[in-house]
């Protein structure tokens, strides 16, 4: 609709407004025209002379010269015009020996091809006393075109510009249309390119039909006869359409390319590659004024014929092949248009009607439509399957976070009771068995976070932490998690640890924590006897400092062909043999998500049946050259067997509110911290929460999420909304179970100043009231 009105608009503004049309006079009879085929003579240039038959018609010439001669009838009215259709040739029209209209738009002087003109539609003015003279055209052209005639016609302006419009103008005006719609497509389509970065057969498609549109509308003669005006540029505007024309092949074998999803790509990069050399070549050769556009139009159809034989050829192959399932529409309307225009095109050398054939124009305008019915019905598609599948996520992440939040809480008790078994009693064995429950909730729990992981690196990109952080504490703590394990289950734990690592660096340290401790943890499972060795040391590319953690085993290796999956999510290799081996086969895809996030590289080595090695390396920027020492010895005293628990700090005056609907959290919590000393109050909800922080002041406060109404998001705003809340000011740590990945991010954007995840760790929870508490109150154990 919006091509059709584009098209309307266009032609009344060229017929109506702005410029001086070449011819305004038509006559008495405005809309009277006849066809003057009758008593036609060719003088040959040996002086012979030849009846012509019928017009339009195509005789022999060598040189593409014609000299055509006829009389005029008796009684010529006033305002009367003879016309005749010239082919890209130079026209001349003589009344007895006047010549009365010369129509002559070379493109050169000299040049193959440089006796020729834009096709156009050469009229010649008539008065009363013309009649029974000699009428004698000229014909000359040097094009494909040479040798064509077009009919003759005698009358008014109005009457033969009317014939003409009846005749062909619906191709011209459906050419418009196409256009038009066309240039539409292709800023759609250009949008949708931008927004999705992927490549568009319907833009393809819309660039090639445009190109032909231009050229229809720039070479044809009825087309032009619309913009014979004085200021009218029609050698520019043919010279325009043809260099368009050479590039016409390249678009529609990208679209047949695209749509046959690059099964055939070789064969279309090919041609493709020779259809831009001819027209580069036959670019240079017309403006260098050796061979004009219009000389080598025989050529240029001739690569455009056999571009669209290829793509025909091919379409067919893959029809009956049965490749076009997704497509098929498309393929079958591809079929039959491309095998239109190459009849078209075969027919255009030997038929002069094939120039305004209406039955290419509506091929083509079919095929697009057939094609962005396609490409919408595909989008159609692919957004409700899109909606199906973020609905489908959705409802898995709500069920991974709630199992998530669920398991929590009671880990949380679990692990707070057997360390607090752990820390009071005196006996080894009961010790033992307590680290062995805690070792057991950290195992429970890093499998619910690498489910939670790889759900958020499945739908957006994994968000990195940048900060300073010193090395040799995150080394210790990755190691000293790993070690206790590996000897409970027989294995010699070795370390290797340069003293000559930079002290401080910029980067994530708790995604760098989660790489390292993914590959150890993975060594550590798949190692039945011997040794697990981590390396960590430094190397320099190009000036850049990268750190390199290298882990090697000895365990049960993996096959060479397994190698390329280990990255996989859920793929656990060589399941069969390794099913008494718990874990998600999760862990080595995470790490290679957040080793590609951090722009570094992980290498496997591995020989089936004696052991595999790790190798990483991220780059990391400097803060502190300062070196780190050795490790080996904070990692023995760490790790050493029984190692008692020591508060971190006392503080008798510091007060501290802590929020949980669930009174064995509240138990294990204030277990955790007795030894500090601090006065720790308590409350069941969200109300009780509220009363007590609005009446006492308090240092900290710890507030749980998922409770009954108020919740601890809604608590704590109620709290922030009343400015005479004696603990108004106080710092609210969110204590839950939620640990999703994008948990702490909302924890914060709701106002909370920190965020803790269940179950309670401790040595962090220490840390944390060492940066909240004030620091008067606070008495350091040294």
């Amino acid at each position: 609709m919006i091509g059709c009105l584009i098209a309307v608009v266009s032609v009344f503004i060229m017929l109506g407004f702005g410029q001086k049309s070449r011819f305004n006079d038509f006559g008495e009879d405005e809309y009277e025209y006849e066809i003057f085929d009758d008593g036609w003579k060719q003088i040959y240039e040996d002086g012979t002379v030849a009846d012509l038959e019928s017009f339009p018609t195509r005789v022999d010439t060598e040189d593409g010269r014609i000299t055509i001669y006829n009389k005029l009838p008796i009684g010529i009215k006033e305002g009367s015009w003879i016309a005749i259709t010239g082919y890209t040739a130079i026209v001349r029209i003589y009344i007895g020996e006047e010549l009365r209209a010369l129509y002559s738009l070379r493109p050169g002087e000299s040049g193959y091809g440089s006796r020729t003109s834009p096709s156009a539609h050469v009229f010649a003015k008539l008065y009363v006393n013309d009649g029974g003279k000699i009428v004698r055209i000229e014909v000359e052209s040097e094009s494909m075109f040479k040798g064509w005639l077009g009919e003759v016609l005698i009358g008014s302006q109005g009457g033969i510009w009317g014939y003409y419009a009846y005749n062909t103008m619906s191709a011209s005006m459906i050419t418009l249309v196409l256009g038009s719609v066309s240039i539409i497509t292709i800023i759609i389509s250009s949008y949708f390119v931008f927004a999705t970065k992927r490549p568009s057969t319907v833009l393809y498609l819309a660039l090639g039909i445009l190109c032909i549109c231009i050229w229809r509308l720039g070479s044809t003669p009825t087309s032009n006869t619309f913009m014979q005006y004085e200021t009218a540029d029609l050698k520019g505007l043919f010279e325009c359409a043809c260099q368009i024309l050479v590039f016409a092949p390249v678009p529609f074998l990208l679209f047949a390319d695209c749509l046959h999803s690059g099964r055939y790509k070789f064969i279309y990069r090919i041609t493709i590659g020779i259809c831009i050399v001819y027209a580069v070549v036959a670019s240079i050769l017309h403006y260098c004024n050796i061979a004009y556009f219009a000389g080598t139009l025989r050529f240029t159809f001739a690569m455009i014929l056999s571009a669209l034989m290829l793509v025909l050829i091919v379409s067919i192959v893959d029809l009956v092949s049965r490749r076009t399932k997704d497509y098929k529409a498309v393929s079958i309307g591809l079929i039959i248009f491309m095998a239109i225009m190459v009849c078209e095109l075969i027919r255009l050398y030997s038929d002069i009607k094939a120039v305004s054939s209406l039955v290419y124009v509506l091929g083509m305008l079919v095929l697009l439509v057939s094609a962005v019915a396609e490409a919408v019905l595909g989008m159609v598609k692919t957004h409700s399957q899109k909606i199906i599948a973020e609905a489908a996520g959705e409802r898995k992440t709500e069920f991974l976070s709630l199992m998530s939040h669920r398991i929590r809480t009671p880990v949380n008790t679990i692990s707070g009771m057997a360390e607090l078994i752990e820390r009071e009693t005196e006996n080894n064995d009961i010790k033992s068995y307590a680290g062995s429950i805690r070792n057991a909730v950290r195992m429970l729990m890093s499998l619910i976070n690498d489910m939670l992981d790889v759900e958020k690196s499945e739908k957006e990109k994994i968000d990195l932490e940048i900060r300073e952080y010193n090395l040799a504490p995150l080394l210790v703590d990755c190691v000293t998690l790993l070690v206790s394990r590996a000897r409970q289950d027989g294995l010699e734990f070795v370390t290797n640890v340069s003293p000559e690592l930079p002290s401080v660096l910029y980067g994530d340290p708790v995604r760098m924590m989660q790489i390292i401790t993914n590959i150890l943890t993975n060594a550590v499972k798949y190692t039945s006897r011997g040794t697990v060795t981590f390396i960590a040391d430094k190397e320099y590319v190009n000036g850049v400092f990268y750190l390199r953690i290298t882990v090697r085993d000895t365990g049960i290796g993996i096959k060479p062909e397994d190698i390329g999956e280990i990255f996989s999510s859920y793929n656990r290799v060589d399941e069969k043999e390794n099913r008494h081996i718990e874990g998600t086969g999760l862990g080595l895809s995470i790490t290679k998500k957040l080793v590609d996030a951090m722009e570094g590289d992980i290498k496997v080595e591995s020989e089936y049946g004696k052991g595999s090695e790790f190798t990483i390396t991220i780059p990391q920027k400097v803060i502190n050259e300062e070196p780190i020492g050795g490790l080996e010895e904070a990692i023995r005293k760490y790790t050493q067997k029984n190692v008692s628990y020591k508060e971190l700090f006392q503080a008798p005056e510091a007060r501290v509110l802590v929020v949980d609907d669930n009174r064995m959290n509240i138990e294990v919590f204030i277990g955790l911290l007795k030894e500090t000393r601090i006065q720790i109050d308590t409350a069941g909800g969200g109300d009780e929460a509220y009363e007590k922080a609005r009446t006492n002041k308090y240092d900290v406060i710890f507030m749980d999420h998922m409770m009954p109404e108020p919740d601890g998001i809604q608590t704590l705003h109620l709290l922030k909304n009343n400015y005479m809340a004696m603990s108004y000011s106080t710092p609210v740590v969110a204590l839950t179970a939620n640990a999703t990945p994008s948990a702490e991010k909302m924890y914060l954007s709701e106002g909370f100043a920190a965020y803790m995840s269940k179950p309670v760790d401790s040595r962090k929870l220490e840390n944390l009231l060492l940066k909240l508490l004030p620091k008067e109150k606070i008495n350091r154990i040294t």
